[in-house]
């Protein structure tokens, strides 16, 4: 993902879903659940000024780390307004608690795969993981 310098011009939404590597769609979700506020031109086309930009950036960090629509306009309140600070570190405190939950689940799941290919150099005979129909 992209920074911009304060300085840059308004941006196109194609130019955002190019940088951000968000759909249109999902763009376009983000202004109806009030999470970002682009102005419009003349021809009422949507453009992205500095602080669309570093929003949108944030909100696609934040999809990309798990986090639901809800938790992200709880963190972040609506385009314009501030979150409460209380409701805001209490969001980020679970945040870092899923965080580490997931970090246990994946060593554990990498010590299981590493017990499995270490019986299978030893010549042990492992029955082989079925597929759930």
């Amino acid at each position: 993902m992209t920074t911009f310098p304060t300085a840059t011009p308004d941006c196109s939404i194609a130019l955002i879903s190019e940088l951000f590597g968000l759909s249109l769609r999902a763009i376009r979700f983000y202004e109806e659940q009030e999470l970002v506020r682009p102005r419009r031109d003349a021809l009422n086309r949507r453009r992205y000024g500095p602080v669309a930009r570093r929003r949108l950036q944030l909100i696609a960090k934040l999809r990309q780390a798990g986090l639901s629509i809800d938790e992200i306009r709880c963190l972040l309140g609506p385009a314009g307004e501030a979150p409460a600070a209380r409701q805001s570190a209490l969001i980020v405190e679970a945040i870092r608690a899923r965080l580490d939950q997931l970090q246990a689940a994946t060593h554990a799941a990498q010590d299981v795969l590493r017990d499995l290919l270490a019986g299978e150099t030893s010549g042990a005979h492992a029955t082989p993981l079925r597929r759930s129909a």
